[in-house]
C-alpha cells in the first residue's frame, strides 16, 4: 500500500504544480492577472497573437481588443499592449523600465543593436547623454546628408510605395511599411 501510495504522491503534487504555474498563476494570481485579456487564452499562450502577426492582422486585432477592453490588454502570458499617453507610454518610457525582446528582434540591424532598442535604461541613457549633440534638431536640419537621405527615403521609397498601397483594393497592414521606413 505504502509502494503505490508515494509514487501516486508524487504524480499528484507534480500534476497540481504544473496546473498552478501554467494556468492558476498566470491567469488569477500572476502580476498581469489583473490587466484585461485580448483573447481567452492570451494568459496562457501567445499563439492567438502570433497567429494574428502571421496572418497580418495584428494592429486590427489589437484595435478591436483596445476599443472592447481599454488602454491596457494582455496579449499573451507576458506581452501587454498599451494605447494611451498619460498612465501608459510616458510612464513606460519616461519611467526607466527596461524594454523587451520585441525592441532587440525588431529594431536590430545586422547584428548591431542601435540606440533606441537598448533593454537596460541605464546603458540607453548614458549612450544619448554621449549623442545628444548629434541628434539635435538644429544639427540635424542643417545636415546635406540627412536632406538628401530624407529625400529618397519620402520621395522615392515611401511615396511610390504608399501609391501602390492605395491601388490595392484590401487592406494594408502599415506596421510592415512603418518598419521598413524606420
Amino acid at each position: 500500500m505504502t509502494d503505490v501510495s508515494i509514487p501516486l504522491l508524487g504524480i499528484c503534487v507534480l500534476i497540481s504544480a504544473v496546473i498552478y504555474k501554467f494556468i492558476v498563476e498566470p491567469a488569477f494570481v500572476g502580476p498581469l492577472s489583473r490587466i484585461p485579456n485580448a483573447h481567452w487564452s492570451a494568459p496562457f499562450s501567445s499563439l492567438w497573437i502570433n497567429n494574428a502577426r502571421m496572418r497580418e492582422k495584428e494592429t486590427p486585432a489589437a484595435h478591436t481588443a483596445h476599443e472592447r477592453l481599454g488602454p491596457i490588454i494582455r496579449l499573451a502570458p507576458n506581452e501587454v499592449s498599451v494605447n494611451c499617453v498619460d498612465g501608459g507610454i510616458r510612464t513606460i518610457y519616461a519611467g526607466g523600465y527596461e524594454k523587451g525582446d520585441w525592441y532587440k528582434n525588431v529594431f536590430n540591424n545586422y547584428g548591431i543593436q542601435p540606440m533606441f532598442s537598448m533593454p537596460e535604461h541605464s546603458r540607453h541613457s548614458h549612450r544619448k547623454r554621449m549623442l545628444s549633440n548629434i541628434y539635435a534638431k538644429s544639427t540635424l536640419q542643417a545636415s546635406a546628408g540627412m536632406h538628401r537621405i530624407t529625400e529618397v527615403l519620402l520621395n522615392e521609397r515611401l511615396i511610390p510605395r504608399l501609391r501602390e498601397l492605395a491601388r490595392k483594393p484590401e487592406g494594408t497592414e502599415f506596421y510592415y511599411v512603418f518598419s521598413a521606413i524606420t
